[in-house]
């Protein structure tokens, strides 16, 4: 069964810039990986340097046996870290169908 996650991240305003040309790499990468059926950014119209990723995944081994121990994720979470307002808040969802 597919899952969709999302992740709810607030950047530090100074690090706006600098977090959406990390971002573009894992984007990229991360939509190549086996079990990924969709990977893209959205920034909050109404408070600029929120973001949400939407991903979706063909299940959740996909997500935890590929995705979170990639190379480039591990490398992700530990360069934007300083630049993280506050803790991400990651959601999963199973098509209510």
């Amino acid at each position: 069964m597919s899952v969709t996650l999302n992740a709810l991240i607030t950047v530090k305003p100074e690090f706006r810039e600098s977090y959406l040309a990390l971002a573009r790499t894992m984007i990229e990468k991360s939509r190549a990986e086996e079990g990924n059926i969709s990977y893209t950014l959205y920034e909050n119209i109404e408070a600029p340097s929120s973001f949400v990723f939407v991903e979706e995944w063909v299940d959740v081994a996909a997500i935890e046996e590929v995705h979170n121990v990639s190379a480039h994720f591990i490398e992700f979470r530990k360069q934007n870290k300083e630049m993280l307002e506050r803790e991400t808040v990651v959601k999963r969802y199973f098509p209510a169908e």
